[in-house]
């Protein structure tokens, strides 16, 4: 696990993005940009693989399957007689969620146009709740199942943690139901989140 000089400076780093993001959406600085990076999107096509794919990673980032993986993750490193990893990831990505929906209540964004929609969608824009969580849930649950594996394997989970993260948040702006910028402020939200929690871990795991 990275030495706590490096975990705090990444987390001061995202948390400085998020509220630049933040700020720049509240000031809609970035509204021009965002809507010129939706128009470069590929329109969806439901008869493409292209589509496909992008509704199948966007659904992994929803509530069911969230729901189902905090079971498991939280369940497996319990079986692992990893009690507190299994506490912190349970209450984590519970603390994620509600922050989710406060974030969501106060900055009350609209979502790009409803007629552009290709999947349906029920709270506002910002931040991108799927890509939110799916980086808190993915990114922690990779550290904490490897902790005392090689470095390697522990290399190896995070990067596949980073890359379904990616894809999750690119699925929700290819299928129009998100800003980039809801994408891209929850990528840092997440990674603020996610780094301070093993910041944390680190002295009282």
């Amino acid at each position: 696990m990275p030495a706590d000089g490096a975990l705090a400076l990444g987390a001061l780093a995202c948390a400085l993005g998020f509220a630049a993001v933040a700020r720049a959406v509240g000031r809609e600085w970035c509204r021009a940009l965002d809507e010129r990076l939706l128009e470069m999107m590929p329109p969806p096509a439901p008869a493409t693989r292209l589509d496909s794919a992008m509704r199948d990673f966007s659904a992994l980032g929803g509530d069911t399957i969230r729901l189902l993986f905090l079971i498991a993750g939280t369940a497996g490193l319990a079986a692992a007689g990893a009690w507190r990893a299994a506490a912190l990831f349970f209450v984590l990505s519970l603390a994620s969620r509600l922050l989710v929906v406060l974030l969501k209540q106060v900055v009350r964004r609209e979502r790009p146009p409803a007629d552009a929609h290709a999947v349906p969608t029920f709270t506002s824009s910002f931040p991108s709740g799927h890509s939110l969580m799916a980086m808190v849930m993915l990114v922690l649950a990779a550290q904490l199942m490897t902790m005392g594996a090689p470095w390697a394997l522990r290399a190896l989970m995070l990067a596949l943690a980073a890359g379904l993260t990616i894809a999750i948040g690119v699925a929700r702006i290819y299928l129009r139901v998100h800003w980039p910028s809801d994408v891209l402020a929850a990528w840092f939200g997440g990674g603020a989140w996610v780094l301070g929690a093993l910041l944390v871990y680190r002295h009282f795991g």
